[in-house]
């Protein structure tokens, strides 16, 4: 008998390594999503309220984020390429990221401590990151840096970005700096200006006067 040669048939209906369906108030934590149609895909209008936390999305064929849901799901501290992701309906995805400051002198980098570091939004709202340790770190904070929506995707839309960064230390000067937050796990850097300053002496007595040399004391 004859038989017709064998065919492999495609199928249009495109996989995600993450799929959320009528859900909300879900927490996705560490998990990496590679290599699939979707990185993640929140499949329905009714798929919000739900956050994904220090996850990583990368290298999916059509979208590392799918988003179809009505309200708003939360990225934080988590890995994606902003520009491949799509937004349909009238919800939104707000992108947070972990955020820490490291001070350091700014003659010999030398580490400060029990420096105290606060964050301003553009929108105002101020967060504090906490005070340096011996290695001049604070903890890591997580703070929202953007808003994904149907029509705006860049990194400035929802009033967070740029932030103003302050950190305040004994015997420094007062530092600020301004910065966008757009990275998983960023570190904000202080270069930091001694505020004690060299007093010159009023007067003078000299010991000795040679033919070659004199020797002479500040007081």
């Amino acid at each position: 008998p004859l038989f017709s040669p064998a065919q492999l048939l495609a199928s249009s209906t495109a996989y995600a390594g993450l799929k959320l369906i009528n859900s909300g108030s879900i927490t996705i934590a560490q998990v990496t999503s590679t290599n699939n149609g979707y990185g993640i895909w929140f499949a329905d209008t009714s798929t919000f309220g739900n956050t994904v936390t220090s996850t990583y999305l990368a290298s999916n064929s059509l979208y590392d984020v799918r988003h179809a849901g009505n309200g708003r799901n939360t990225f934080d501290n988590t890995s994606f390429n902003r520009a491949s992701t799509t937004i349909s309906g009238s919800g939104d995805l707000l992108v947070k990221y972990n955020v820490r400051a490291h001070t350091q002198a700014s003659v010999g980098s030398a580490a400060i401590s029990g420096a105290i570091v606060t964050t301003t939004s553009d929108g105002l709202t101020q967060t504090l990151l906490g005070t340096s340790n011996g290695s001049g770190d604070t903890p890591f904070v997580s703070v929202p840096a953007y808003v994904i929506t149907s029509s705006v995707n860049t990194e400035l839309n929802g009033g967070y970005n740029p932030y103003v960064f302050q950190a305040v230390a004994t015997n420094y000067r007062t530092t600020t700096l301004s910065t966008r937050v757009t990275t998983t796990n960023q570190i904000v850097t202080f270069a930091m200006i001694s505020s004690l300053v060299s007093t010159a002496p009023n007067t003078a007595t000299v010991d000795e006067v040679g033919t070659t040399t004199s020797t002479v004391h500040w007081v």
